[in-house]
């Protein structure tokens, strides 16, 4: 299922004309590095696969992603940078088009991914975000996708017969003379002032 998201976000931000890169990673560790190509799509880690039942045929899972801008990437010469709102309304456009192509591949059963349907989204604005000050959009999107639970092959996963090796897992501890284990006769040492 996690892969399947990975895949699809790639793909989209592949495939849309003005996307020029895309990024999986958590916040602190992937975004403002400078070497992003502008327009990004970033999709966020952790993606949250919610609560189900193990009967039920789908899960909502939320995802978070974000499509991120910086003005120089839109500046051209004798044109100026376009304003912050300018930056905010295309990557708000192209998170528009990604949330409506995910719910057409799913109203025209395309599971190739896994998703059902859209649940819902919404979006927040972003200004000087991060490192390297882009503008744009993040968007909460949540989507019911296919459960992955399978009753089948339990038995090819499971071994009542197998033990872990616990001298491997929790090695023996050498105490034989070991220092300050037999001897309490030290004390703190004195400061002269």
């Amino acid at each position: 299922m996690i892969k399947d998201i990975v895949e699809l976000f790639y793909n989209l931000s592949k495939e849309h004309k003005l996307v020029r890169g895309f990024e999986y990673n958590s916040i602190s560790k992937g975004q403002g590095t400078g070497d992003e190509l502008h327009p990004l799509v970033f999709l966020e880690t952790p993606i949250y696969i919610g609560n189900a039942d193990t009967v039920s045929g789908s899960i909502p899972v939320t995802i978070n992603f974000e499509v991120l801008i910086t003005p120089q990437m839109l500046e051209n010469w004798h044109i100026p940078q376009p304003s912050t709102e300018a930056g905010q309304n295309i990557c708000h456009s192209i998170a528009l088009n990604f949330v409506a192509k995910i719910r057409d591949m799913s109203l025209n059963d395309d599971y190739s991914y896994g998703v059902t349907s859209v649940a819902s989204y919404s979006f927040m604005t972003l200004k000087d975000y991060y490192d390297n000050d882009c503008d744009g959009v993040r968007c909460t999107l949540v989507l019911n996708m296919r459960n992955d639970i399978n009753y089948c092959d339990m038995d090819e996963h499971f071994d009542p017969n197998k033990e872990f090796d616990m001298g491997k897992l929790l090695p023996d501890i050498d105490t034989d003379n070991a220092s300050g284990c037999a001897d309490f006769s030290y004390k703190l040492p004195e400061i002269k002032l």
